[in-house]
C-alpha cells in the first residue's frame, strides 16, 4: 500500500496525468543508450499501479502494482535493486510479463527519492537476456535517477507557480468584474492611425446594455457611435488632445439609451509603449452626481426666488415700524402681516424640505441601482 505521504508529494509534482515529458524521455534514452538496453522507464505508482511516465522500448503506459519488479525496488534499502535472470528467480520467474510478452530477463532500478526521503517510484531498465551491470553502469543509472528527481522538483515548482497564478488571475477577475464602472484598456497604434481595446472588464455591460467586452475589443468605435450627439465632437477632439499632448484624459459625456441618456466619466492615464499609446482607465456612471449638481441649482434656485419676496415684504415692515409714525391700527395691521410673512415662509421652508428629502431619497436609490454586482460576467 502506498503511503499517505507518497501519494501527496506525487500530487504535489503533478503527476499521473499520463502526459510524457520531453525532458524526462531524453533521460531515459540517454541511460538506455549508455547502459546498451532496450528498455527504460521512469515510473510513478499509486495504491494499486505503475504509471511509466517516460518510457524507451516499451509502449505500455501502466502495469499492475502487484506484477511490477518496481514494487521490489522500492522496498529494497540498496541503491540499485537488480535481477539478472528472472527465470532463476523465486519472486519472478512465474511472473506474467516474464513467461509472456514482453519476456523480460535482466531488471535493475534505483528508486526516485524527494529531498524529504519518500521513494515516489523508480528509474528501471529492462533486458530481454540475462546480463550483468558494471559498477560504472550501476553509477550511471544512481545519477541519472538522482537527476530525474531533480527534474521532477522543478516541475513542482512550476505546477505550484502555476496554481499560484491561477488563483491570482481569478481573484484579479473577480476585483475587476466587480469593480465600480469598468476598468478598460485602450492601445493606440501611432503607426498604423489605430485604436484597440486590448482589455475591458466585464461592467461595460452594466453601463449599457449595448456593450459588452467582446464587442468593443471586436470594434472599438461602437462606444463612440453610442455618444449623444451633442458630446460627440467634444468626446473625439478630447481623445486626439490627449494623444496629442500625451496627458492625462478626463472626460463627461452622455450615452444614448432606450430610456434616453445616462451621463458617463471617463478617465485614463497613458504609458508609451514604442510606436503604440496605452491607456489605462475607467469608466463610471455618473448620473447620480449630475442629479446631485441639479438638486443643488434647484435649492438654490428655491431658495432665491421663493424667500424674496417674503423677505422683502419683512424688510418693509421693519423700515415702516422703526419710522414710528405707526397708528394703533397701523400696529395691529402690522402684527398681522408679520403673522401671515411668517406663516408663508414656514410654509414654504416645509414644502422645500420634503421636496428636497424626497430627491435625497430617489438620489440613494439611484445610487444603490448601480452598485457592481457580487457575481458579475467573466471578462473576455
Amino acid at each position: 500500500m502506498k503511503s499517505d505521504q507518497a501519494l501527496l508529494e506525487i500530487k504535489n509534482y503533478g503527476l499521473l496525468n499520463n502526459e510524457q515529458d520531453e525532458e524526462l524521455n531524453e533521460l531515459v534514452e540517454i541511460v538506455s543508450i549508455l547502459c546498451d538496453v532496450p528498455i527504460a522507464l521512469i515510473t510513478i505508482t499509486d495504491e494499486d499501479n505503475q504509471y511509466f511516465i517516460a518510457r524507451k522500448g516499451l509502449n505500455m503506459e501502466r502495469v499492475a502494482l502487484e506484477d511490477s519488479f518496481c514494487k521490489y525496488t522500492l522496498e529494497s534499502d540498496k541503491p540499485l535493486f537488480t535481477v539478472k535472470n528472472a527465470l532463476e528467480h523465486d519472486d519472478f520467474k512465474t511472473n506474467k510479463y516474464v513467461v509472456g510478452e514482453p519476456n523480460v530477463r535482466f531488471y535493475t532500478g534505483a528508486a526516485l527519492i524527494t529531498p524529504g526521503g519518500t521513494k515516489i517510484g523508480t528509474l528501471c531498465l529492462l533486458d530481454y537476456q540475462e546480463r550483468e551491470l558494471s559498477a560504472e553502469k550501476s553509477k550511471i543509472i544512481e545519477l541519472t535517477a538522482k537527476r530525474v528527481v531533480k527534474v521532477l522538483e522543478r516541475r513542482k515548482q512550476i505546477v505550484s507557480q502555476s496554481k499560484q497564478i491561477e488563483v491570482d488571475q481569478q481573484r484579479l477577475r473577480h476585483l475587476t468584474d466587480n469593480a465600480p464602472g469598468a476598468l478598460f484598456q485602450l492601445n493606440f497604434h501611432h503607426d498604423e492611425d489605430r485604436y484597440e481595446f486590448s482589455f475591458v472588464s466585464a461592467g461595460i455591460s452594466r453601463l449599457h446594455p449595448a456593450l459588452s467586452p467582446k464587442h468593443l475589443k471586436s470594434d472599438p468605435f461602437l462606444l463612440a457611435d453610442l455618444i449623444h450627439n451633442a458630446d460627440r465632437e467634444s468626446f473625439q477632439n478630447s481623445i486626439g488632445a490627449a494623444i496629442r499632448d500625451f496627458r492625462p484624459w478626463n472626460k463627461e459625456f452622455r450615452l444614448i439609451t432606450n430610456e434616453g441618456s445616462i451621463w458617463v466619466r471617463g478617465v485614463a492615464v497613458p504609458r508609451r509603449h514604442e510606436n503604440t499609446t496605452e491607456w489605462y482607465g475607467l469608466f463610471e456612471n455618473i448620473n447620480y452626481l449630475k442629479e446631485y449638481q441639479l438638486t443643488l441649482e434647484g435649492i438654490a434656485f428655491d431658495i432665491s426666488h421663493g424667500l424674496r419676496r417674503p423677505v422683502s415684504n419683512l424688510l418693509g415692515l421693519v423700515d415702516l415700524f422703526e419710522d414710528g409714525r405707526m397708528s394703533k391700527t397701523d400696529n395691529v395691521n402690522f402684527k398681522t402681516y408679520v403673522k401671515e410673512v411668517s406663516q408663508e415662509l414656514e410654509k414654504f421652508t416645509h414644502q422645500l424640505n420634503k421636496t428636497y428629502s424626497q430627491k435625497h431619497e430617489d438620489l440613494q436609490k439611484k445610487i444603490g441601482q448601480i452598485e457592481p454586482e457580487k457575481d458579475g460576467p467573466t471578462v473576455e
